[in-house]
Order: structure tokens, then sequence, then C-alpha cells
């Protein structure tokens, strides 16, 4: 905003020049060739706090609204009821961005426990001088409190949290918030703790959690708050819940701040405007038909509302003969990826044989969106004015594409070159990289055309979100069976093409075992048998679940590669889906060497995901950092049975190891 105050500013100056002006004279005012959006500096929080004893406080500076060219801004603390040289080291500098750079900056701030205090005691930092055409936004200016170490005799103390926001990648599993004790120390006292949905939800992005706190007398050590945070559903941009201290007991009172903010960065990838391209590249109709449905297609992102231009242009078809020359402007809405559709009427006063064609192009796409392929489609007029015929039944297009979150595909069938006689076609689906049940509904059936009718007749396809992807996949369409004196025309199968909708995707991870298939060269003898059947004896529809059966009340099921070195430096995370089929069940996880020899520590599941429901895949994401793996000599790993039941049975699937920003 303050950026766009500065052009308007210039540009009256300019008017201002211009009105002032002789007629024989012109004041030029230059302007930039570019007005930069350098964006603006704030800080993260306008609280911090931290015990006596912590050594420092961090502070965090963010550059938000734009990264156009080179940014600084100097910071300094000033003294409050904290001295400098006694409670705090008086800190000052200048923090620089280059072009591009919308990274956070932090600044500590160390603090004294050589002359321990009572109670709490505050200081002050500010954000001043902004370089680079940009500004200091709100907040500027930060309260430190420091908790004395020294309590106070009689005195309980308060309860605060060390910062007012957190953040946390969806990714990481869960987020921590620390709660000082600071003023005193005098007695046993607890304080309550609870989550509240934001534009975070509890129980989609984050994991409802409550509880109590409890300090022994003299106990002024800080406690933390540990919230589980879900990657289930991957989204773009963030997300926000946030943590409430209430209830203090013991004569204990609540400090500032008594609540915190906790932002959940999406793993989903930064939003994008879309790519916008028709739905095939050829489109066929009957001359008697009266109108050509042409439909385009928003893929590969929703943010921001977007537009595109089309345009008719003649060929072998000329327009006022043979069709009517059409134009516009479609629209999509912030948020939208729902295919647009527009007509071209098409004419019969002069019935034609054979076919007869014209294109429509797309142009000019706005807010940010690109034009995909194909931005040209063409579309073939079949004459109705030959020897009277049933016709022939065809596909719309050679190729069919929709966005993974659009419900359905539209599948169209054109009657061409003819329109005697009553006439049906049989449809079918069939899998590809897209597996029916799991990507889409299949489907199958008849369309029916009356004597004389020439309309396309539609069918659609559904394909589900319910297990997002990213990259395509596709399906086939196929119409067999014509009837009533009709033929099959071109093109008789086409793929349907389902643009995934940005969830993690395959590129960059490592999968030791998917859909069916051990990726992970070694040594898998003590895997159980996989089972792709349920109990019915009927197939599994993909994911194919590995299925293991735990024999004893530690029996492992456990997926070994024994002869083959893996090395985890590329890798962060270790991921896996799991569905449990009793209660109560649960799992651990860690690595071993030769020998069977463990490295690193033992993690429970239960710490990186929701708590286990028989039936339901849950989805589980761990550092490898929290089992401490960080060398290149692992030869196994394992998930193993923690219930300690004497016999059950475990379905995993999706089991890899993630790079960072996954």
């Amino acid at each position: 905003m303050r950026n766009r105050i500065s052009l308007l500013s210039a540009w009256l100056a300019m008017l201002a020049g211009l009105a002032g002006c002789g007629s024989g004279t012109l004041n030029v005012v230059t302007l930039p060739s570019s007005v930069l959006n350098p964006g603006v500096v704030y800080l993260s929080s306008s609280t911090y706090s931290a015990a006596q004893g912590a050594g420092s406080i961090v502070v965090t500076i963010t550059r938000g609204g734009g990264t156009d060219g080179t940014r600084t801004v100097d910071y300094a603390t000033t003294s409050g009821t904290a001295v400098a040289g006694i409670d705090f080291t008086a800190t000052s500098g200048t923090l620089t961005w280059s072009a591009g750079d919308g990274s956070a900056r932090q600044v500590a701030i160390p603090i004294s426990d050589t002359a321990p205090f009572s109670g709490s005691r505050s200081f002050g930092f500010v954000l001043s001088s902004p370089t680079g055409d940009g500004s200091v936004s709100t907040p500027a200016t930060a309260t430190l409190t420091i908790f004395g170490n020294a309590a106070a005799a009689g005195t309980a103390g308060a309860f605060a949290f060390s910062a007012a926001s957190y953040s946390v990648g969806q990714a990481a599993g869960t987020v921590s918030l620390t709660v000082h004790r600071g003023g005193g120390a005098a007695g046993a006292v607890t304080v309550d703790y609870a989550t509240a949905s934001g534009t975070a939800s509890a129980g989609a992005q984050f994991t409802t959690t409550g509880g109590t706190l409890v300090w022994a007398d003299g106990d002024a050590t800080d406690r933390s708050v540990t919230v589980p945070v879900s990657n289930a559903t991957p989204f773009s941009g963030t997300k926000s819940f946030s943590v409430t201290l209430t209830n203090a007991t013991g004569g204990a009172s609540l400090g500032s701040p008594a609540s915190a903010t906790v932002t959940i960065a999406g793993s989903g990838g930064v939003a994008k405007p879309g790519t916008l391209a028709f739905a095939a590249s050829a489109y066929a109709v009957g001359q008697a038909a009266g109108t050509a449905t042409i439909t385009v297609n928003r893929t590969g992102g929703t943010s921001g509302a977007v537009g595109v231009q089309y345009a008719t242009a003649d060929g072998t078809a000329i327009a006022g003969s043979n069709y009517t020359s059409a134009s516009g402007t479609l629209s999509w809405p912030d948020g939208d990826a729902t295919a647009k559709t527009f007509t071209v009427a098409v004419s019969n006063v002069a019935p034609f044989s054979g076919t007869k064609n014209f294109s429509v192009v797309l142009s000019a796409a706005t807010g940010g969106a690109t034009l995909g392929a194909p931005a040209s489609t063409t579309v073939t007029i079949g004459g109705s004015g030959g020897a009277a015929t049933a016709g022939s039944l065809a596909l719309s297009a050679a190729t069919y594409t929709v966005g993974q979150a659009a419900g359905s595909a539209a599948i169209a069938v054109n009657r061409n070159g003819g329109s005697m006689g009553a006439v049906t076609v049989k449809y079918l689906t069939g899998d590809a990289s897209a597996k029916a049940g799991t990507d889409y509904t299949a489907q199958s059936g008849t369309l029916q055309w009356a004597d004389g009718d020439v309309t396309a007749k539609t069918f659609n396809v559904p394909v589900s979100n319910a297990t997002p992807f990213a990259g395509t996949k596709s399906l086939s369409v196929t119409l067999s069976t014509p009837t009533g004196g009709a033929t099959l025309g071109s093109p008789a199968s086409a793929p349907v093409v389902i643009d995934g909708s940005g969830a993690v995707g395959t590129t960059g991870i490592f999968w030791v075992y998917t859909n069916g298939v051990f990726a992970w060269p070694g040594d898998y003898s003590f895997v159980s048998t996989i089972d792709y059947k349920d109990t019915s004896g009927a197939p599994l529809s993909p994911p194919y679940d590995i299925k293991w059966t735990v024999t004893g009340a530690w029996g492992g099921f456990q997926p070994y590669a024994t002869n083959w070195s893996f090395d985890t430096t590329p890798y962060t995370y270790l991921r896996f889906a799991m569905k449990p089929t009793v209660a109560g069940q649960k799992a651990i996880v860690y690595f071993m060497l030769v020998g069977d020899k463990p490295v690193g520590v033992s993690v429970n599941v239960l710490d990186y995901g929701p708590a286990p429901v028989v039936g339901q895949w849950a989805v589980y994401t761990i550092p490898l950092s929290d089992i401490g793996v960080a060398n290149t000599n692992i030869y196994k790993f394992a998930i193993q049975d923690q219930t300690g039941l004497s016999s059950n049975v475990v379905y995993l699937d999706d089991i890899g190891f993630v790079p960072a920003g996954y």
C-alpha cells in the first residue's frame, strides 16, 4: 500500500508540474521504468519472553508483500525495567535482503543470569531506517520480557508463553510451545492449556490438544506443550490455530502472552493461478445440431481470479454461411477450477456433403494464468446434404483433460454424416495409470439417438480427489457396438487425462514400497506374504497393500533390506501409511545395522500423526533426525508391532524416504 501511495504522489507531482507550465514550456517528470514492490519489513510478534537463565531471547523479522530489489533495515534494543549491561546485552545492527529473498531473519539478544532478580523485567526492540523503497510495517517494535530466576519469597509466579506466535511446516509432524513460570516459584502450581481452531481446523490440520502443566514448589523450569500437525491433506499458503492458558492454581497468575497463535505453512506448494487450455484439440458436430459446445479447463492452480479470450476463425467452413463467428471472455474467480464452456452456432440453411471445419483460438490470459496446450482447437461440421444415412458415432475429442478436483469429466459423443433412424452406441471406461475405485469411478452404458436426432450425447466419468496426487494419470473411454445402421467414426477411443490436485508427488521420493511394488533392493525374506485379496477372496483395489501378520507379542512387520547400504543424506523424512485391524494397535520405527544392532533411537508413530482407527488409513511423517539417522551406513529399517497382542494384522503402503520441501 505504501508503494502505491508513493507512486500516486509521484504522478500528482507530475500533474502539478504540467499544470504550472507556460504555453511554451513542458516540465517533464521522469518515473522509474518499472515500479518495484520491495515489500515491507515487520516483526513476527510484538511480544517475546524468556526465563533469565535461557541465555537469549530470539526475535524474528519478516519481509512480506514483495521481494523486488534489495532491502535493509536497522534494529536496536532499548532499555526498560531491564537494563542493558546488567540484565541483557545491548544489541544493534543492520539486516539485509537481496532481490527475490523473502526469508525471515532472526536476532538473538543475550540475557544475563549473573544478577538473579524476582518477578519480571522488560526492554524494547525497534526496527528503523528501512532502505530499498520499502517501509517498516506493524509491528515495528516489540517488548521483550525476562522472567527472573530469584523467586520472591511467597510468590507463586505467573505463567506465559515464550512468544505470542509460533510457526511450523505442515510436514513437521508436531509443534512445541514453551510455557514459562516467572516472577516466583513458591508453592505447587498448575495451569491448563487448550487448542482452538482458526483457519486451521482441528482434526484436519492439527489434533485437538489440552491438558494441565504442573510445577512443584520451587520449580521454575520451562514446560512444553506439543500439538500434532497433519500432512494428510497438503494445502498451499498458511493456516493458523491458537493455544490458550487458563485456570492458574496455587496462587499463580496468568502473564502475557497467555495465548499464542500457531501458523502452519502448507506443504502443497506455492499457490498458482493455473493454466488455461481447451479440453480437446478437436471437436465434431453435425450440421443440423444447431450449436457446437467448446470446453476450456483451468488446471495446475486456482490462485486468484483469471480470464482468457476466445475467437473463431474460418477454415473450409465460412462464418455467416456454415457457422456464426463467436468471440468473448471466459472468467474464473479465485479458487475456481470448474471447466467453462461456450457455444458456436452452426447453420443448416445450406446443407452440404462431407465435412467443413473452422478453428477457435485462446489468447490474452489474465490474472497470472498461462495458456496451455491445446490453445487452439478445430471444429469439424458433418454436412447434412448427403444421401440419407444413419451416420457415424464418434467421440467429440481425441483427448479429454480434467482437474482431479473437478468432480467429473464430461465425455460427448457426436452423430455425424447422417440422422436416419434410431441408433445407439455403447461406451466403457478402462484403467491406464488411473485406477478405477481410487482415481475415478468406472462407467459403462448405452447412448441413444432418435430418428433425425444429431444432438451430441454426453456421459460423465466421476473423478476422485480423495487421494490427491501430483502430475497426471489417465484412463480410457471406448465406443463399441453401434446399432441402427450407424458406424463407428474416429476417434472411437480416447484417453481421459486427470491433472493432479497438487499433493506431494513421486519426484524426489525414494520409494521402499508403493502400490504393490518393492523398490528397495535387498533381502525381504522377513516380510510375510503379500496378500492382494480381502477376506472374501476378492482382489483388493489399488493401492495394493502389504499385509503383515503379527504372530507374537513382539512380532515385527519389517521391510528389511539387509544386503544394501542406504544413504539417508539426501532425505529428511520417512513417511508411510498404516491401517490397523485391531483396537490399540501401535507401531515403533527404528533403524538397524548388520547384526540387527539398532541405530539412534526408536520412535512411536503416534507422535507423528493421528491416533490409529481400526480399518482407516493414516499417514505418518517422521523426521529422520528424530530417529538419530545421520550417516550412510544404514542396512535396514523396521516398523514393528508394539501392542503386545499375540496375533493381529496390519496393512502398510507408500513407504518412502522424502527430501526436504515435500
